[in-house]
C-alpha cells in the first residue's frame, strides 16, 4: 500500500494497485509511466494522469497498475461519495490535473472503443462473405454443405448508444491544451472543475463497457470462424475439401479462403492479445501446416533462430548504442560547429524536467535541432550509398526509425528497436521506408516529390534558373543528378511531411525521445503486411477506388487510342519517426496520370491504421477526382465525383430531397471541416465505409446516390445491400453506367476474337473491370 498524501517512489515493473484488491487509494502519476491493464482494456498511463479515478463506486480495482519505468506516483485516499469532491476543493493544481487527465483518458478510451468497434464490424463482414464462398465452392464442386446456424443468423454489432462527434471534439481539443493553461483556467471554480470531470466519468465508463461488450463480439466471431475446437467454419471447409480431393483437385479457392481466414484470424488474434486478457491460444504455424497438408500431404518445416541466439543478438545490439549521436555524427563527417550545437541542445533535452513542455526554452530547443536533422540524415545517406564504411547500428536506427540518441530513450525502446527485422513487401502496394523510397529516387525508379508549394523538381530547377541562381547549363546538369534529387526529397516532402505525420506541432521534433512515444511497445510499429492488409480490406469495399482510365494502343491489332481502366495502387513511404497522423501527399507520381499516388505513414503510431487509411482514401478520392477533371472539377455540367458533390454543398439549402434535419446536419458538417470541401467530403466517405458498407444508414439520400454511383463497393456487398430499398435506388445509376461500358467492351473482345485468340489484358481487364461493378 502506498504512503497517503505523499510521494511514493515505484521501481520498474513494480505493481501500484492490483485487480481485485480494495480500493482505498487512488494515484497521480508525477513522473513516469505506467501500464494499466484490465480485463478488455490495455492502456499507458503518463505523466499527469490519475490512476483509478474513474469507477470509485467499485468495492475494488477493476485493473492493475503496474509502473513501465521507475516512477513517482502521488498517492490520495478514497473518501466515499466525496471523493473526486474533496480532491478538487483541496487544491487547484489537482483539479486541472484531474480535469487534463479525463481529456486525454476520454479521448485515448474513444480511440480504443471506435477501435474495437470497426474491428468488429471488419471481422463481421469478412465472417458473412467466408460463410458465402464456402456455401458457393461446395455447390460448384458438388459436395454437401454443413451449415453453421451461427453465421447464417450473424447480426453486425451495433454500438449501445450513438458517440456525440461534437463533444469527442470537444474533448480532443481540451487534450492539447496545456497543463499550465489548464490551470489557469479551472482554478478560478471548483464547480466547473467537478462538472467538467463528472461529464467526463461518465463518459469513460460508458466507453469501458462498449469496449468489453465488442471484444467479447470479435472473440465469439474468432470462435466460430476458427479458434474453438470443434464446429468451425475453417474445420468445416478443411473437411469438405478432402471430400472434393475424392473427387478432383481441390479448387484453389479453398486455398485462399483457408488461409484468408487464417490471415484475419491472426490479425485480430495479434491486436486483440496486446489489448485483453483471457485471449484463446492460436498456433498459426499448426494451421498453415494443415493448408500446405491438402496440397502435399508434407508437414511445412519452419527454420527459426533459438530464443537465446536472437535474444543474445539484441542484447549486442543494445550495447553498441553507447554514444550513439556521436557514433551517428562521425560517420556523416557531420560539420563541426553543426555538431556542437547539436549536441548542445541534445544535452539540454536528455537534461531536461519535461521534455513535452511547450515553454518557450523547450520548444527553442527543439526548433534547433529539427533542420540539422534532416542535414545529419542526408549526409548519412550519402555515406551509405558510397559503400565504404559499414554504418553501425545506430546508424541504422536513425535512418529507418529517427533514433538520435539513446539517453533519450529507456532500454525497452532500445531492445524493441533493435529486435525489428528486416521485411519483405508482398501485397499490392509497395511499401517501402524512407531509405528504400530514397533508393528508388536515386536509381531513377520514382520521381521527386512535389514540394509543400506543389512545385516538382523540374519545375524548381525551371524558377532557379528564371531567378538567376542557376544558367541553363547548370539545370540541364541538375536534372540528372540522383544526388539533388535525394537532397530535394529529403529537404522538402520528407520534412514537411514528417511536421504533419508526427500529429502535436506544439512538441514536434523528428527524433525519438520517450515521452513522444504513446501506445504499447508490441503494438506500434507499422509493418509492410499491415498497410497491405488494410488497404486489402478497404480496396474490397470501394471497389474502384485505385482505378483509373488510361490510354491504351496495340498498332498490330489496330487498337488506337483506347480509354481503359487501370488498378495503380499507391507507394506507401514509412517515415522515421513516431506520430499520430498519416499523409496523403500526392494522388499521381508524376506529370503521368496513371503512376502510383503518394501515402505518408509514420513508422510508429499509436493510432488505429485503418482509420488512417480510410480518410487517406476519401483525400485520394477527392484529389484524383480534380486532378483528372482539370478545370472541370467543380463544374457540374461535367458529371464526377468532385462537380456533383460541390454542386450538392452549394445548394443544400434549396434541394428538395433533404429534410430540415438533413439540412441542418449538412450545415453542421461544412462548419466541422471549416468550409474545406475535400474534409466536408470526407466525413461523407468515412461515413459510407465505415457505416454504409455495414447496411447501417447514416447517410443523407443525395449524398448516398453520390457516393455510390462514384465510390461503389464491390460486387457481393452491392447485391446483399440492395435488399434494402434505399440502397437500391441508390446504386441504380451506377449500375446502368458499369452494364453500358460491359456491353460496349464486349463488342469490342469479340471484334478482336475474330482477329486474334489472345485478346489484350488491357481489354480483358477493363472488361472484367466493368463486368464485376
Amino acid at each position: 500500500m502506498l504512503k497517503g498524501n505523499g510521494k511514493n517512489a515505484v521501481k520498474k515493473g513494480e505493481v501500484i494497485f492490483q485487480e481485485g484488491d480494495e480500493l482505498n487509494q487512488i494515484g497521480i502519476v508525477l513522473s513516469g509511466k505506467v501500464l494499466m491493464q484490465g480485463k478488455n482494456v490495455k492502456m499507458v498511463r503518463p505523466q499527469g494522469s490519475y490512476l483509478a479515478l474513474n469507477l470509485l463506486e467499485n468495492p475494488v480495482y477493476s485493473a492493475t497498475y503496474t509502473a513501465l519505468e521507475d516512477s513517482v506516483i502521488f498517492a490520495l485516499p478514497v473518501e466515499g461519495e466525496m471523493t473526486i469532491q474533496n480532491i478538487i476543493a483541496r487544491n487547484a493544481d489537482y483539479r486541472a490535473i484531474m480535469v487534463s487527465s479525463q481529456f486525454r483518458l476520454a479521448v485515448e478510451l474513444y480511440r480504443v472503443k471506435s477501435s474495437f468497434n470497426e474491428r468488429a464490424a471488419r471481422l463481421c463482414s469478412f465472417a458473412q462473405r467466408s460463410y458465402e464462398e464456402y456455401k458457393e465452392i461446395c455447390a460448384t464442386v458438388g459436395v454437401p454443405i454443413v451449415g453453421m446456424e451461427e453465421l447464417e443468423e450473424l447480426q453486425l454489432y451495433e454500438e449501445t448508444q450513438q458517440d456525440n462527434e461534437s463533444k469527442i471534439a470537444y474533448y480532443e481539443e481540451g487534450a492539447k491544451i496545456p497543463l499550465n493553461a489548464t490551470k489557469m483556467y479551472f482554478s478560478y471554480s471548483e464547480t466547473m472543475a467537478h462538472f467538467q470531470v463528472d461529464e467526463i466519468t461518465q463518459l469513460v465508463i460508458s466507453f469501458l463497457e462498449e469496449c468489453s461488450e465488442s471484444a467479447e463480439y470479435i472473440k465469439s466471431l474468432m470462435d466460430i470462424l476458427c479458434l474453438r475446437s470443434r464446429n468451425n467454419l475453417f474445420e468445416h471447409i478443411y473437411e469438405k475439401a478432402y471430400e472434393m480431393k475424392e473427387k478432383a483437385d481441390i479448387p484453389s479457392e479453398v486455398h485462399v479462403l483457408l488461409n484468408g481466414i487464417l490471415d484475419e484470424i491472426g490479425f485480430h488474434y495479434k491486436e486483440l492479445k496486446s489489448q485483453i486478457q483471457d485471449v484463446p491460444e492460436f498456433n498459426m504455424d499448426l494451421f498453415k501446416g494443415k493448408v500446405d497438408n491438402l496440397a502435399s500431404g508434407e508437414a511445412p518445416v519452419i527454420e527459426t533462430k533459438s530464443q537465446e541466439e536472437r535474444e543474445e543478438e539484441i542484447q549486442r545490439d543494445v550495447a553498441s548504442l553507447k554514444g550513439s549521436m556521436e557514433q551517428i555524427l562521425k560517420f556523416a563527417s557531420f560539420d563541426e560547429t553543426k555538431s556542437e550545437t547539436l549536441r548542445k541542445n541534445v544535452d539540454y533535452l536528455v537534461n531536461a524536467p519535461d521534455r513535452m513542455s511547450v515553454e518557450d526554452d523547450i520548444k527553442k530547443v527543439k526548433k534547433s535541432i529539427t533542420p540539422l536533422i534532416f542535414q545529419l540524415y542526408l549526409l548519412c545517406y550519402r555515406k551509405i550509398k558510397e559503400g565504404l564504411i559499414q554504418p553501425p547500428k545506430a546508424v541504422e536506427l536513425f535512418m529507418n526509425f529517427g533514433m538520435l540518441d539513446e539517453r533519450l530513450l529507456d532500454e525497452e525502446h532500445l531492445r524493441f528497436l533493435c529486435g525489428i527485422e528486416p521485411e519483405i513487401n508482398e501485397g499490392p502496394c509497395q511499401v517501402v521506408t524512407m531509405m528504400e523510397w530514397l533508393d528508388m529516387i536515386h536509381e531513377g525508379k520514382r520521381d521527386p516529390s512535389k514540394s509543400e508549394f506543389d512545385e516538382d523538381y523540374v519545375e524548381n530547377l525551371r524558377s532557379l534558373k528564371k531567378q538567376g541562381e542557376i544558367t541553363e547549363k547548370e539545370q540541364k546538369e541538375l536534372l540528372e543528378n540522383m544526388d539533388r534529387r535525394v537532397e530535394y526529397e529529403i529537404m522538402n516532402m520528407q520534412m514537411s511531411n514528417s511536421r504533419t505525420l508526427y500529429g502535436q506541432p506544439s512538441s514536434y521534433m523528428p527524433i525519438l525521445y520517450k515521452e513522444a512515444i504513446f501506445g504499447y511497445l508490441d503494438k506500434i510499429l507499422v509493418t509492410k503486411k499491415r498497410i497491405n492488409e488494410s488497404v486489402m480490406h478497404f480496396s474490397k469495399l470501394d471497389y474502384s477506388v485505385f482505378y483509373r482510365e488510361v490510354i491504351y494502343s496495340n498498332t498490330e491489332l489496330k487498337i488506337i487510342n483506347e480509354t481503359v481502366m487501370k488498378n495503380v495502387y499507391p507507394d506507401v513511404i514509412l517515415f522515421p519517426l513516431f506520430g499520430t497522423n498519416a499523409s496523403m501527399w500526392q494522388e499521381i507520381g508524376s506529370k503521368n496520370k496513371g503512376t502510383p499516388g503518394r501515402f505518408c505513414f509514420p513508422i510508429m503510431t499509436s493510432s488505429n491504421i485503418d482509420d488512417l487509411m480510410v480518410k487517406l482514401f476519401g483525400r485520394f478520392r477527392w484529389e484524383l477526382c480534380r486532378c483528372i477533371q482539370g478545370m472541370a472539377w467543380n463544374d457540374v455540367k461535367v458529371k464526377s465525383l468532385t462537380s456533383e458533390y460541390m454542386d450538392y454543398i452549394q445548394f443544400y439549402r434549396k434541394n428538395r430531397d433533404l429534410s430540415e434535419e438533413a439540412r441542418d446536419k449538412v450545415k453542421l458538417q461544412i462548419q466541422k471541416s471549416r468550409n474545406n470541401s475535400r474534409e466536408t467530403f470526407l466525413i461523407d466517405y468515412e461515413s459510407w465505409i465505415k457505416n454504409e458498407a455495414n447496411g447501417s444508414m447514416k447517410m443523407n439520400k443525395v449524398a448516398r446516390e453520390i457516393l455510390a454511383t462514384y465510390c461503389p463497393f464491390e460486387k457481393g456487398l452491392r447485391m446483399k445491400l440492395n435488399s434494402q430499398r434505399p440502397y437500391e435506388v441508390a446504386q441504380a445509376r451506377s449500375f446502368r453506367n458499369a452494364q453500358k461500358k460491359k456491353q460496349e467492351f464486349e463488342l469490342k473482345i469479340k471484334a478482336l476474337q475474330k482477329v486474334t485468340s489472345k485478346i489484350p489484358a488491357e481489354m480483358m481487364n477493363t472488361y472484367k473491370f466493368y463486368a464485376d461493378m
